[in-house]
C-alpha cells in the first residue's frame, strides 16, 4: 500500500523543486538545503525498491531498515521544503508510514522471514505473532492518541468549546469556500459536537482496535471519519494512514482464515 502511495503521488519528488527554497530544520538546531532533484530521484528509487524487496520477504529487516531511512529522508525533503516557514500547522499525515517500517524493523519475526523456492515462509513460533501484533497495534494507535493529546496538552477540555473547532472551519471557509465548513462555522452546537467527537475519536476509539470483535467496527468508524477530513478540510489521511493499516488488518485476517481451513482438512 506505501508502494501504491508513493507511485500515484508524482509530486512528492518534484514539488519542493518547484516552490520557493525553504530550508529543512532539523530538531530546531540548525537549517539544511535541500538536495538535488537528481538526488532526491534516486533516493525515491531507493525506497520503492527496499520496500518491494521487503514484500516479496528477501532480507526483509535490511530492506525494512533501507526503506526506513530513504523514507526519512524523502519525505522529510518534501514536508521539509513543500511547506512555508511560516506555517504552524505541523504536516503529519505521512508519519504513520515511517512509525510502522521502525515497529517492523524491530520486531523478532522481520528476522525470521525467508524467501526460498516454497515461497516465503515465517519461521518464527505461531505463539509469537499475538504481542507482535499487538505492538503493531499499539503504534498505530498512537498515531491518533498523540494527536488528541496535544490538543488536550494544549487546551484541555477547553478545546471542545467549540470555538477552536469554529477557527479550524473558518479558515477552511475562507481558503476553499467548503459549504461543509461554512455549516460548522455557523452552527456553534454543531462544532462542539463535532470537537467532542474528535477527542473521542483520538484518544479512546483506536484502542477499540485491540479488542478482535470490536476491530472492523472501529475501521469503519476510522474511514468515515478520515472521509468526513478529506471532503470538509480537504486533508487527505486516507491512502497515507488509514489504507496503509488497513492492509495490515486484512492480512492478519486473510492468515487467520487460511489457518482456520487448514485446521479444518486436517481433521
Amino acid at each position: 500500500m506505501v508502494i501504491i502511495h508513493l507511485t500515484v503521488n508524482p509530486f512528492y519528488i518534484t514539488l519542493p523543486y518547484e516552490l520557493p527554497t525553504n530550508q529543512i530544520t532539523l530538531f530546531q538546531f540548525f537549517n539544511i538545503e535541500k538536495w538535488s532533484l537528481i538526488t532526491n530521484k534516486i533516493i525515491y528509487i531507493i525506497l520503492v525498491v527496499s520496500l518491494v524487496v521487503t514484500a516479496i520477504g528477501y532480507r526483509v529487516r535490511l530492506a525494512i531498515f533501507v526503506s526506513m531511512v530513504s523514507y526519512l529522508l524523502f519525505m522529510g525533503n518534501y514536508l521539509g521544503t513543500a511547506k512555508s516557514p511560516h506555517m504552524s500547522y505541523v504536516w503529519h499525515s505521512q508519519n504513520l508510514i515511517w512509525y510502522l517500517l521502525f515497529t517492523l524493523f524491530l520486531l523478532p519475526s522481520s528476522s525470521k522471514i525467508q524467501l526460498n523456492r516454497r515461497g516465503v515462509q515465517n519461521l518464527l513460533k505461531r505463539e509469537s505473532y499475538y504481542w507482535e501484533e499487538v505492538v503493531v497495534v499499539l503504534t498505530i494507535c498512537a498515531a491518533y492518541f498523540g494527536s488528541g493529546y496535544s490538543k488536550l496538552s494544549t487546551s484541555g477540555l477547553e478545546w471542545a468549546n467549540g470555538y477552536t473547532m469554529q477557527g479550524y472551519m473558518l479558515q477552511r471557509y475562507i481558503y476553499s469556500g467548503n459549504p461543509l465548513a461554512g455549516l460548522i462555522v455557523s452552527d456553534l452546537s454543531l462544532a462542539k459536537l463535532l470537537s467532542w467527537i474528535t477527542l473521542a475519536l483520538e484518544t479512546i476509539i483506536p484502542f477499540c482496535l485491540l479488542v478482535p470483535y470490536l476491530r472492523w467496527v472501529t475501521l469503519l468508524v476510522f474511514f468515515f471519519l478520515h472521509l468526513g477530513i478529506k471532503l470538509i478540510m480537504d486533508i487527505d489521511f486516507i491512502y497515507s494512514h488509514f489504507l496503509v493499516y488497513l492492509t495490515f488488518f486484512l492480512a492478519i485476517a486473510i492468515e487467520k482464515y487460511l489457518l482456520y481451513k487448514s485446521r479444518r482438512q486436517l481433521k
